[in-house]
């Protein structure tokens, strides 16, 4: 029987050299099917290992499928995390652009609303002083009128009107 195994063994050994990529095919059942990766070259040994029983054999390679599980749910783990690293990184920048946006939007209106405060208070500005220049106008008049009428010269009706100015 030993004999049968190094039989094997040697024509695995054969097969590899002479014609390495059919022969290895048979054991690429991990990564795509690539015949030069690690836990491929791995099942490759186990499989031609001819004094390795059945049963060890079969422990081998479970235990050989248990450790690339282990580390693909380790790998899916890790981009599961960077996945929600980089979604709450998105979601902070988003949250302090929409803040920024706000911020500009409320100092453009807060720029706007001062704006029209000004032109409004120009304009009040220069209507008052229209206003005042005619209420004066009006009251000199009807101080003259009155001064007339008293029958006062029109010298004592400028001092009293000069007088009411400095008031």
């Amino acid at each position: 029987m030993k004999a049968d195994l190094d039989g094997n063994k040697d024509l695995g050994r054969e097969l590899g050299a002479a014609d390495g990529s059919k022969a290895d095919v048979a054991y690429a059942i991990y990564d795509g099917g690539d015949t030069k990766s690690k836990a491929n070259q791995i099942v490759k040994r186990i499989q031609l290992q001819g004094d390795l029983s059945e049963d060890y054999r079969a422990r081998l390679l479970k235990a050989h499928e248990d450790s690339v599980m282990a580390v693909d749910s380790q790998l899916a783990e890790d981009r599961r995390r960077q996945e929600q690293e980089l979604d709450r990184a998105l979601k902070e920048r988003l949250e302090r652009r929409k803040a920024a946006k706000k911020k500009l939007n409320k100092d453009e209106l807060q720029d706007a609303v001062n704006e029209i405060t000004a032109d409004v208070n120009e304009d009040f500005a220069d209507k008052k002083a229209t206003l005042m220049d005619d209420l004066e106008k009006l009251h000199r008049q009807e101080q003259d009128a009155i001064y007339k009428e008293q029958g006062s010269g029109t010298d004592q009706a400028k001092k009293l009107r000069d007088c009411d100015r400095k008031q």
